[in-house]
């Protein structure tokens, strides 16, 4: 049957009537408003079955003879019956792991999931296999979801919501976890990697204790594998944590135990904790942590000089390192694979002296001068940030920029690059590590950075004698240095010269990363020809020794008159001296023994057995 409502609709000055956009007063030919109807219509399906309503409207207007336009055509309204809702299945969990709750809806319509009721869905796959079940994030509360569905097809009509909840157990006394929402699992190395890993990289591991009592004397396992091949094997390495962990508490943890990320590929790395009575199982073990090993042989940005004919590096003196090349124009050398790297101590400052000089071709009497800067990619991520300048000054050819390369304390263990520029004509105006200087040279150097101990005396260097001496009494000096973090108060320097041995107990008080000239033997007679100084110290639980030892050669030019006639075979090795021993450059350069017939830097007049010159 029809359901009919019928109401008055009056239009005067009197009563006006607004449909939202006009407020009328009355109706003239060709214009229309829109009625709003004040009794409302039910289309609520009847009983449990969608209906299908038509609706149409009828004017009738006092003195209207035309009937045939005064009723519309029907309009269908469709309505559905809402589906039935998800049917709910709590869950209860252990505190900090994770929930799977789950629910079924009887016509199999995929169900979605919402964080409340007035939300976007956070979870709404189209199938109705996956969208049973959702896998929550780490839970430290009670939680509760909202569930609905939605019809198919043209109409897709809601259902109510239905809350599913998942409730947390009470807390466990012991329950140790290496996984969690706060970078539970491996923190170090990240997974981007760093430059120049090792075959013994330090791994740590954040660790954390949900339980309600302290843990402490447990078991903390990581496990490191190759991503490629599939197969590759499979290294676990368990070490006894003694630390104490309070409740709801966290520890980084370093192993001892070192691992091999030597090849330049990536690695897989887990951990897990087994700590005593401990019943929770599903929180103790990491996800997959991916690291990347960056290749610190072609990661850096390249800089060489753009006009080799330049101010060229001659000596870099840093730590345990004392690197001296040739004035021979080098618009960029790279000493990360052919010296020793230099050894850098965390929290411990160091010395830096940069020397430079014309290149042996350029014929000018004037000095020629520029700005240094060296930096030291303390992060290892492959980047030298500007942050990361470590030392910059003036410097003039035949001059030595010298300063102080302050190490942090809070950097990175480990290999990393140290860059050294020299640019010939530039002010004091900054300048990166990736620029190409116009002139000047570039030189790369390989820096190992250590924990100190707090016992660590050093020898720097020696500063007497010179190189070269004109007379034969000297003091023999060195610098002592101590790299400890506690103070320095006694110490024992060993020494020779020319193999005969000597020894010097100092005593003092050297703060940590201070340093002392010390007289070995003041007024020394050092004789003519080369002689060879070689110095270490040793200091009561000093654990390391690889920056004990120095060295030193000196010479004293031996002269001598030649008779008109001589073969220079009664002379030894140490009658010879070249104070420039570039072959490119042989401008005086000997050499002594038996020519060599495969050498075709040295060709000119020699006398046999024993010498031969260019």
């Amino acid at each position: 049957p029809d359901i009919y409502a019928r109401e008055l609709l009056l239009i005067s000055p009197a009563t006006p009537y607004n449909d939202g956009t006009t407020n009328w007063e009355a109706m003239h030919k060709t214009q229309q408003l829109v009625y709003t109807f004040n009794t409302l219509a039910n289309f609520y399906p009847l009983g449990l079955n969608d209906t299908t309503w038509r609706l149409r409207t009828i004017v009738s207007l006092n003195k209207d003879n035309v009937k045939v336009n005064d009723t519309s055509a029907y309009i269908t309204v469709n309505s559905r019956v809402s589906p039935p809702i998800p049917i709910v299945h709590d869950t209860a969990i252990h505190y900090g792991t994770w929930a799977e709750p789950w629910a079924t809806q009887i016509n199999n319509l995929p169900i979605k999931w919402y964080a409340d009721s007035t939300s976007t869905p956070f979870y709404s796959p189209t199938a109705y296999a996956q969208s049973m079940k959702y896998r929550t994030s780490q839970l430290f509360t009670d939680s509760t979801f909202y569930l609905r569905v939605n019809l198919s097809g043209s109409f897709p009509c809601e259902s109510y919501y239905t809350p599913i909840r998942v409730t947390l157990l009470n807390r466990s006394d012991i329950d140790g976890a290496a996984i969690g929402l706060l970078g539970q699992g491996p923190v170090e190395p990240p997974q981007e990697g760093w430059v120049y890993m090792t075959a013994a990289d330090t791994i740590k591991v954040k660790v954390s204790n949900f339980g309600t009592m302290p843990m402490q004397n447990f078991d903390i396992t990581y496990s490191i594998q190759k991503a490629t091949p599939a197969n590759s094997p499979i290294i676990n390495v368990t070490e006894r944590c003694t630390q104490a962990v309070a409740p709801d508490g966290h520890l980084i943890y370093k192993f001892d135990s070192l691992a091999d990320f030597s090849d330049i590929t990536n690695y897989k790395i887990r951990a897990w904790v087994d700590v005593p009575n401990d019943l929770i199982a599903v929180n103790d073990t990491s996800s997959i942590w991916l690291v990347k090993a960056k290749n610190g042989n072609t990661i850096y940005p390249n800089s060489a000089a753009q006009n080799a004919n330049s101010l060229d590096i001659t000596r870099v003196q840093m730590g345990n390192m004392d690197n001296a090349s040739n004035n021979s124009g080098l618009a960029y050398t790279d000493y990360t694979n052919t010296i020793t790297p230099v050894t850098l101590f965390k929290g411990i400052y160091d010395s830096i002296y940069i020397s430079c000089d014309k290149p042996s071709n350029l014929e000018s009497e004037n000095a020629i001068g520029g700005w240094t800067r060296v930096f030291i990619d303390w992060d290892r991520n492959g980047i030298f940030e500007q942050t990361e300048e470590v030392f910059y000054d003036s410097i003039w050819s035949g001059s030595v920029a010298k300063g102080k390369v302050n190490v942090p304390a809070n950097t990175l263990t480990g290999y990393t690059r140290m860059r050294v520029m020299i640019w010939q004509g530039r002010g004091m105006l900054p300048y990166g590590a990736n620029e190409n200087p116009t002139l000047g040279e570039v030189e790369d150097y390989k820096v190992l950075v250590r924990n100190t101990t707090p016992v660590n005396a050093e020898l720097v260097k020696f500063t007497q004698p010179g190189d070269f001496l004109n007379v034969q009494n000297n003091d023999i000096r060195v610098v002592l240095r101590n790299t400890g973090t506690s103070t320095l108060n006694s110490a024992t320097i060993n020494w020779t010269m020319n193999g005969t041995p000597d020894v010097l107990n100092w005593n003092g008080s050297l703060a940590p990363a201070d340093r002392v000239e010390v007289t070995l033997r003041a007024n020394a007679t050092i004789p003519t020809g080369l002689t060879q100084f070689v110095a270490w110290v040793d200091a009561v639980d000093d654990p390391y020794h690889l920056n004990d030892t120095i060295r030193k050669n000196t010479y004293i030019i031996r002269t001598y008159t030649i008779p008109y006639a001589t073969e220079f075979d009664d002379e030894g090795y140490d009658d010879f001296y070249a104070p420039n021993s570039n072959p490119l450059l042989p401008d005086n350069c000997w050499e002594f023994g038996t020519p060599d017939p495969a050498n075709t830097t040295i060709k000119g007049p020699y006398s046999t057995p024993n010498c031969w010159k260019t």
